[in-house]
């Protein structure tokens, strides 16, 4: 879930994001994220996706489309993991978390959707 405010930070599932970034001197705004949940109920961190400005742009076509049904949109994705712009994955956690078990958490989530391409 996604909620703008006016101080500059938006929650995720609870958790706070920078509406912004920089990166490497460019300024990316937070666009959405969600939560990984491991065993169907169990938080295990919150990601938000940062896009640069110029990508932005070309989303403005689906702003009328509602939040679940982009997630069906292949279009949407497509513009994108196309755009050659950076792109940042920032990762909140909802608990204190070792290195070994984001390792595990990435590799679970990440995996078969890298296998699958």
């Amino acid at each position: 879930s996604f909620m703008g405010s006016a101080s500059g930070e938006s929650a995720i599932d609870g958790l706070v994001f920078p509406e912004s970034i920089r990166v490497s001197g460019s300024k990316q705004t937070l666009v959405g994220g969600g939560t990984r949940f491991k065993y169907g109920a169990v938080k295990v961190y919150a990601a938000g996706l940062y896009l640069d400005g110029s990508i932005m742009s070309s989303l403005k076509k689906f702003s009328a489309i509602p939040a679940a049904a982009l997630t069906k949109t292949q279009a949407f994705f497509d513009v994108i993991t196309s755009a050659r712009q950076a792109k940042t994955m920032l990762l909140r956690f909802h608990r204190s978390v070792g290195a070994p078990a984001v390792i595990e958490a990435l590799r679970d989530a990440l995996k078969p959707k890298v296998d699958a391409k």
